[in-house]
């Protein structure tokens, strides 16, 4: 018994017909590639969200900022201030685009409601016989982009006036 001790591994594993090798590299090979698909995945997905419009999720509201610069403040405003005269409607009964900051109305609606007009266009939010110039987007931002964009909106709220439409959005839950 004493004659085992001091042995290398590889004197007691018969490695000549080479299984073993092969299994070691098979394993490493398989062990590279779930890691390789591990961190393409997480890189892939770096900028979804985890709670839609999540406002606390600061990767999710860096992310809502760049497209809200490159799409929504063109009509909306870059300190989300909306186009001049947006309070009052115009002749036609629609109004210019609002302003998204707490000084706006955004934050009176729920986070369904929000994704929705984002999505589909701003006639889903008018009284009957209103029109709404919002168009939907729906065909330009994924559901992710949308959710984004409005967790950058509601970081940008004092805690109070998120506090009021987290009230509205739980009256109103999101559909899954």
């Amino acid at each position: 018994m004493s004659g085992e001790r001091g042995h290398a591994i590889g004197d007691r594993i018969d490695m000549s017909n080479g299984r073993f090798g092969r299994r070691v590299v098979l394993l490493a090979a398989v062990a590279f590639l779930v890691g390789g698909a591990a961190a393409g995945a997480a890189w892939y997905f770096q900028d979804s969200p985890g709670i839609p419009g999540d406002p606390a999720d600061l990767d999710q509201v860096a992310f809502g900022s760049r497209v809200y610069a490159r799409i929504c403040a063109n009509c909306h405003g870059v300190e989300l201030d909306g186009q001049l005269g947006w309070e009052k409607p115009l002749k036609d009964g629609t109004r210019l685009a609002p302003a998204h900051s707490a000084a706006g109305e955004t934050w009176q609606h729920s986070d369904a409601k929000l994704f929705e007009v984002v999505k589909v266009g701003g006639e889903t939010l008018q009284p009957d016989g209103k029109v709404s110039r919002m168009p939907g987007f729906g065909d330009k931002l994924t559901d992710d982009e949308i959710w984004a964009v409005i967790a950058f909106i509601k970081s940008t709220w004092p805690t109070n006036v998120q506090e009021v439409q987290q009230g509205a959005s739980e009256d109103e839950p999101v559909a899954n």
